[in-house]
């Protein structure tokens, strides 16, 4: 499904600039005009990885979901206050820009948390979100790809974005990985369902692919 591969094509770009903050933020000196240099990284997430990015996600997919019946609770409702908990969080990394604090241990720490988080977001929608997507929304082939197209139609200057998403990892060579942040497949326990959550299965699952991996499980 084409929207699916253009999704996590943003989804390489996007990590390796996110691990590219977190280099930058831990010696912000190193970069002649830093503050210009914060805000680059901001301009990046705000309108490649949230504008662009997550809009299609949200407009296309998610809407896509839920005129098929599924329930906002759960994966649907996981993504969408994610992608807001991820404004919230660039609006405070360039507050650090903007108050000149750049140095303050506390900027660097908020770019690894911002970092874990977009990582592990990202880390679901490719081994979670998408395969169920692919398999939820085959006979939608067609619409989904309408809809791609519709948003690169509407969308402006995104290669001159991949183009500054492609500068700054020249310039800070990203992290691969975070203390304590264990990349893979999967989702963490989500918080729609506390600890008990048996993930995407719950929510999407008939009784019918309950039984089918139960047979094959034993």
């Amino acid at each position: 499904m084409r929207i699916l591969d253009e999704l996590v094509r943003h989804h390489r770009l996007i990590e390796r600039v996110a691990g590219s903050l977190v280099t930058f933020a831990s010696r912000p000196g190193a970069s002649a005009r830093p503050a210009e240099t914060l805000e680059r990284y901001c301009t990046f997430f705000e309108q490649y990885a949230d504008a662009y990015h997550h809009a299609m996600e949200e407009d296309v997919l998610l809407v896509a979901l839920r005129e098929a019946g599924l329930p906002e609770k759960g994966p649907i409702g996981m993504i969408r206050e994610e992608h807001v908990e991820n404004r919230a969080a660039v609006r405070a990394l360039r507050a650090f820009g903007a108050e000149g604090r750049l140095e303050d241990p506390g900027f660097a720490e908020a770019a690894r948390r911002y970092c874990a988080r977009l990582w592990e977001h990202i880390d679901k929608e490719d081994s979670v979100l998408f395969p169920e997507i692919g398999t939820r929304l085959a006979l939608e082939r067609a619409k989904l790809d309408a809809g791609l197209e519709a948003a690169e139609k509407e969308a402006s200057g995104i290669s001159g974005l991949e183009a500054l998403g492609a500068e700054l990892v020249a310039g800070f060579p990203p992290v691969e990985e975070l203390p304590g942040v264990i990349r893979g497949e999967g989702c963490t326990p989500c918080r729609h369902y506390g600890e008990g959550c048996q993930g995407v299965e719950r929510e999407w699952w008939s009784d019918l692919e309950w039984d089918e991996f139960y047979r094959r499980d034993h």
